[in-house]
């Protein structure tokens, strides 16, 4: 594309997508174009999803294991970056085009591959019991439970019947890297 032009436009006369072979002239062409697209974003957000939230453990996990567990997990974590940089410069350069309609493509495949990435994660918040959903978000997994009303004057020990019982979670404090 080296007299390609500088604004969004739909001419796809000799235009190709990212390689030479790849002509998008024709229709078919074109179509086969906008679905290698949406597989290569789709992919992307898969593999960034994958490489966040399934192959993810915690340094203090990470070193108890073995030196070739370790190698073996940071060099897949590594593949994975790299697979993942890959597909979002393909895709940059697909949108540098200044075709809209490849625009349009990578925009919304982005967009619903995200929305199945949403839906896989909160599927998997639902899964998890309350104490985990608040361990992310700065609480251990204490909590006590505190009681209003008023204490008999018979015996200290004992609440009323009418007092009211709540349950707090107390936060959790952080001393070293712990997450």
């Amino acid at each position: 594309m080296e007299n390609g032009k500088k604004w969004f436009h739909n001419d796809n006369q000799d235009l190709h997508l990212l390689f030479e072979p790849l002509s998008l002239n024709e229709s078919t062409e074109l179509a086969v174009a906008y679905t290698l697209i949406a597989i290569m974003c789709a992919l992307e957000r898969g593999v960034s999803y994958w490489l966040d939230n399934r192959f993810h453990k915690s340094s203090e996990k990470l070193i108890n294991t073995s030196i070739g567990e370790r190698i073996y997990y940071i060099v897949i974590r590594t593949v994975l970056y790299g697979i993942a940089t890959t597909l979002r410069l393909l895709y940059m350069l697909a949108v540098m085009y200044f075709n809209t309609g490849l625009f349009i493509t990578v925009v919304t495949s982005l967009t619903l591959s995200q929305l199945v990435v949403e839906l896989i994660r909160s599927s998997d918040l639902n899964k998890t019991g309350p104490l985990k959903k608040l361990q992310n978000k700065g609480y251990s997994d204490l909590s006590i439970v505190a009681q209003n009303g008023n204490m008999d004057d018979d015996e200290e020990d004992e609440y009323d019947t009418e007092a009211q019982s709540k349950e707090y979670n107390i936060p959790k404090i952080v001393i070293s890297g712990e997450s």
